[in-house]
């Protein structure tokens, strides 16, 4: 009978061994992934700092392209300056060119305003030229030089 009992208790210790063996691989398993998170991480952050700085310095490219472009777009030109660069190849001189003379401009359009509104929307094959393109103080030194610009009737 103590036989049987050393070997109940051996059985029991030997339960108990290998719930603590299992307790232990369980133990080792989640340190194993806790390390292999942490090593994901690492790897992760790294290289995402890469990526990071790869997408500043795209960002800055734009921002510096946008500037480049709004320098270009300078208020101190002046309205005949204006008038050359955005105007000029359709209408030379004021005269009938691939657009009409601008001789009858006083007749169409009587007020600033709406000589402005008909320059910002455009029509036909002649372009709006929206304050992207030309900007309030640019239009009004275009439209002072138009209403100063003299074209001899055909």
């Amino acid at each position: 009978m103590q036989y049987r009992d050393f070997g109940s208790i051996f059985f029991q210790d030997q339960e108990m061994l290998n719930c603590g063996k299992t307790w232990l691989s369980r133990a080792l398993d989640m340190f194993r992934i806790a390390k292999l998170v942490l090593v994901s991480m690492l790897v992760v952050a790294t290289t995402s700092g890469c990526v990071m700085s790869e997408e500043m310095k795209r960002i800055q490219k734009v921002e510096d392209e946008k500037a480049r472009r709004k320098q270009q777009m300078s208020t101190n030109l002046s309205g005949e300056q204006i008038f050359v660069r955005t105007c000029a190849t359709c209408h030379p001189g004021g005269a009938a060119g691939m657009g009409p003379s601008l001789d009858q401009l006083a007749t169409h359009f009587p007020t600033d305003e709406k000589l402005i509104s008909f320059l910002r929307q455009g029509v036909g094959a002649m372009p709006p030229q929206p304050k992207e393109v030309i900007n309030d103080i640019e239009m009004g030194a275009l439209v002072r030089y138009l209403r100063t610009l003299k074209v001899e009737p055909l």
